[in-house]
């Protein structure tokens, strides 16, 4: 596991834990609750949620392993590509849920924005800003 430190106000130094270990044992079992199938059963789903729930810091992503990275060079004037058709075989029911890979955007906030209410309610879709053609920023992905 990474574990970094991160200075504190006034110059308290802290140890670095990941989002969602900052739960409390009842917010992880109301996340888990919202894990499930569609009403179809067509695909791995939960319910909608902000993409500010989603959103990872470097440090949150160093503790991914195994996991998926998009990375999406849209800008807020480029056309939406259509993230939920990549997203839908990735999330496909066929695939039991322990070999449902994580998957984190790379990318720029406001274009992520644009589509995020297509893909809000796929389980396990995380966001990290950045830019993919930063070799730091693919990197820490």
């Amino acid at each position: 596991a990474v574990v970094s430190t991160q200075s504190g106000h006034y110059g308290r130094e802290s140890e670095y834990v990941p989002y969602w270990k900052r739960l409390s044992q009842e917010e992880r079992a109301k996340m888990d609750e919202r894990l499930t199938l569609d009403g179809s059963g067509t695909f791995h789903w939960r319910e909608s949620c902000l993409l500010e729930e989603v959103t990872m810091t470097k440090e949150d992503v160093a503790t991914l392993t195994d996991h998926i990275i998009v990375c999406v060079f849209g800008d807020n004037n480029a056309p939406t590509v259509g993230l939920r058709n990549l997203l839908l075989p990735l999330r496909n029911s066929n695939l039991p849920s322990v070999e449902v890979k994580k998957v984190l955007l790379l990318g720029k906030k406001e274009y992520i924005e644009k589509e995020w209410k297509d893909i809000d309610e796929f389980q396990d879709v995380y966001f990290m800003e950045g830019s993919p053609i930063r070799r730091e920023d693919v990197i820490s992905a």
